[in-house]
């Protein structure tokens, strides 16, 4: 299987790679187990610690409130505090029962169950027996002479054997959880242990093997390299008669000793063939001497030829230029005048839009000032319909103060409202005489602009047409000018074809002038070239046989 040194180095420092993944995922393991004997120590067996801790000093408070109560509780404030502090005692003794309970209530071993168990039903008993004894020393009263010896029966019959029952029960807990403690301890310090073990021996063995395959690749390249160093030399020298290297490896390395070998095959191929080309050289370059003093001579003369051709082509393009410049000055003006033209038939165009525009305007003009003759004409009605209500109003009121004649007194109050209401009805009038008036002006105007507007229409469709014949005039001057560029385009460009054709001409002669001048050099050149090739040839030959093929 052939192998790069890409390849080779992928292979040997991948292992190297894969073998440091293996350990850090060994060491990721460790660690991981060191978190979890840390957390069972730090969640279980700390707190059962503390719990049982705390039982134990709450079953010692207990018992002390109940010696204090049988010792001092004559009066009613010790007896009280004395009730207090062994209520609170005990509250401690359940809290850490019940603290305890999560921890072995469902454990797997069963004897620290059973512990436990033991410990809920003995507090319950040990409650009971505390209470008798404070039952027992109330029974002895609170004279000089009490007699304790009942209550002292109950407490070392009933009440300090349970005590001591959970007592033990309680430091067997607490053993079993400091031997947990101890037992995770050992548990993380040999993952600890065992973590260091695994990272020092990985790391030891992932330099090893990096030096080892540092070491088989450097031989196997450095050995190759020397020997191609030792063969470019012996060529360098000019000894070409030396053996092919012998190639050992598959990668580039060998790649190059090959195409050494290669190489010197050729160049022996070379020189024997460099040395018979020289002395085929060496003939050919005297039979090229004699022709070439033939050409030159042929050469001169036919430069002499070519420079009067040359001056001859030059008047004549002189004159195609000056035709083809007036030719593009009638065009250009041709353009110019045909531009103008556009922007005339631009204009008129714009022009008949306006006036269009301007016709549209008037006519909506004369629509609205029609329909709003017919609004006024209504106002008319309108103000017609006021005056006869005010006539009917003066009318009504006359009555009103005929009838309020005759009411006599009791009337007159309504005669004077009749009196204003007649005075209402006249200034309606009035008013509505006004608006007539004003609306017959206004209909008077409106006809004034109508006939006007018609006028303004009229107008607008003469200028329309007008507008319309300038355009057409526009155009036709605009298609004959057209004309008139074409023909002067053609013109000009067969001036300038013309002028283009003596140019290509007069160039081609000016090349063929100087390609003359320049072949006259050349077998200048070629001579003096041929005696400068008999010296290299001579140089050549004795290059080549300085190498030993």
């Amino acid at each position: 299987m052939r192998l790069t040194i890409g390849q080779k180095l992928g292979l040997g420092f991948g292992g190297v790679l894969v073998l440091m993944i293996c350990s850090s995922l060994m060491v990721y393991f460790s660690l991981q187990r060191i978190q979890r004997s840390t957390e069972l120590m730090t969640t279980h067996a700390v707190q059962a610690l503390r719990a049982c801790d705390d039982l134990l000093i709450a079953l010692n408070r207990t018992t002390s409130a109940t010696r204090g109560y049988l010792l001092l509780g004559q009066s009613s404030s010790q007896s009280t505090y004395f009730e207090s502090e062994f209520t609170a005692a005990y509250q401690n003794v359940n809290d850490s029962v019940e603290r305890l309970r999560p921890l072995y209530g469902n454990t797997a071993n069963q004897q620290d169950r059973d512990r436990f168990q033991s410990i809920s039903n003995l507090v319950v008993d040990f409650h009971a027996t505390q209470q008798a004894v404070r039952d027992a020393g109330r029974e002895a009263g609170t004279g000089p002479n009490r007699d304790f010896s009942k209550a002292i029966q109950v407490m070392e019959t009933q009440s300090l054997p349970k005590s001591r029952e959970i007592r033990t029960a309680a430091e067997a807990l607490r053993e079993a959880a400091v031997q947990q403690v101890a037992a995770a301890r050992e548990q993380v310090d040999s993952d600890r242990q065992a973590a260091s073990v695994m990272l020092s021996f990985s790391t030891i063995l992932a330099v090893l093997m990096g030096v080892v395959v540092a070491t088989v690749l450097t031989r196997s390249i450095v050995k190759t390299v020397q020997a191609l160093l030792a063969g470019v030399k012996t060529v360098a020298a000019g000894n070409m008669t030396q053996p092919p290297l012998e190639i050992t490896t598959g990668d580039e390395i060998g790649d190059l000793a090959h195409g050494f070998n290669q190489m010197v095959s050729s160049l022996r191929t070379i020189l024997a063939e460099a040395r018979v080309t020289a002395a085929d050289v060496s003939t050919a370059s005297s039979q090229i001497a004699t022709g070439a003093q033939q050409q030159l001579a042929s050469l001169n003369q036919t430069a002499t030829s070519l420079n009067e051709i040359t001056a001859t082509a030059e008047e004549f393009k002189a004159t195609m230029q000056e035709f083809a410049d007036r030719a593009k000055a009638v065009h250009d003006a041709a353009d110019e005048t045909a531009r103008r033209a556009r922007d005339g038939m631009k204009l008129t165009q714009d022009s008949s839009r306006r006036i269009e525009l301007v016709r549209s305007n008037a006519l909506a003009a004369g629509e609205s000032v029609v329909s709003l003759a017919e609004q006024m004409q209504r106002v008319g009605e309108i103000t017609a319909s006021v005056n006869e209500i005010s006539e009917q109003t003066k009318l009504l009121a006359l009555n009103a103060s005929i009838e309020a004649a005759r009411a006599g007194d009791e009337g007159r109050g309504f005669a004077v409202v009749a009196m204003q209401v007649r005075e209402l009805a006249n200034q309606s009038k009035e008013a509505a005489g006004r608006i007539e008036g004003l609306v017959t002006q206004i209909q008077r105007a409106m006809t004034t602009v109508v006939s006007k507007i018609e006028d303004g229409g009229r107008y607008s469709d003469d200028s329309q047409q007008l507008v319309q014949r300038v355009g057409a005039a526009f155009e036709e001057i605009t298609s004959a000018i057209d004309q008139t560029r074409q023909a002067m385009g053609q013109i000009n460009t067969g001036a300038r074809q013309q002028e283009l054709g003596i140019t290509d001409l007069v160039a081609s002669i000016t090349e063929i002038d100087a390609a003359s001048k320049e072949s006259v050099a050349a077998a200048e050149q070629t001579q003096q070239s041929i005696n400068a090739i008999e010296q290299r040839l001579q140089t050549l030959t004795t290059s080549i046989d300085r190498f030993e093929v």
